[in-house]
């Protein structure tokens, strides 16, 4: 969930109140598909809490992020392979996660939440983690609807991946890019 730093930062400040438990009244859905986190990138906006922000008594740290891809395998896919550190005094749980920036021309917003791996260490510990997405999913990682056709599609170009702890943009570090689609 994210949490605006100011009611004037939301879509819709204020919402419009029924006349009464049985009268229909209109409904503003003007923001479409930016809802939560998407709202705050394509607007500029930084929230007070990020979507996968958390509080905790501890600390993390990212290193040694890697891109595999594996798009054009028999099995296509892609991971993100990296170092994670409990920095702090106490042992805690981080939820690592992967976001995908959608070439310019899809009019997708700027990045969209595609995986994530909750992991749990003692302090002081490093485990390497793998976060493995696979495009043909539920989820559509590399994918728009497009209204016209009544579809999924993946436009050619190249795809950012980031990993980090939360969608702020200063909480994500660059794991590489992918190419999709033909030239």
């Amino acid at each position: 969930m994210t949490f605006p730093a100011s009611v004037n930062d939301l879509p819709h400040p204020s919402i419009s109140t029924p006349p009464d438990a049985s009268t229909p009244f209109p409904v503003d859905y003007s923001e479409g598909f930016l809802v939560g986190y998407k709202w705050y990138d394509a607007k500029n906006i930084t929230p007070q809490f990020p979507f996968g922000f958390g509080l905790s008594y501890t600390t993390f740290s990212f290193s040694n992020i890697t891109l595999v891809d594996n798009l054009a395998s028999g099995n296509p896919n892609f991971q993100v392979t990296f170092d994670l550190m409990n920095t702090g005094p106490v042992a805690g749980a981080e939820v690592a996660q992967v976001y995908v920036g959608f070439p310019a021309s899809t009019g997708e917003p700027p990045k969209r939440l595609v995986g994530w791996q909750k992991i749990s260490l003692q302090a002081g510990p490093q485990h390497r983690v793998t976060v493995e997405v696979d495009p043909n999913d539920s989820s559509h990682a590399l994918s728009w609807w497009d209204v016209k056709s009544n579809g999924w599609l993946t436009t050619p170009g190249d795809y950012a991946v980031y990993v980090g702890n939360s969608s702020s943009r200063t909480s994500l570090t660059l794991a590489g890019t992918l190419h999709a689609g033909t030239p």
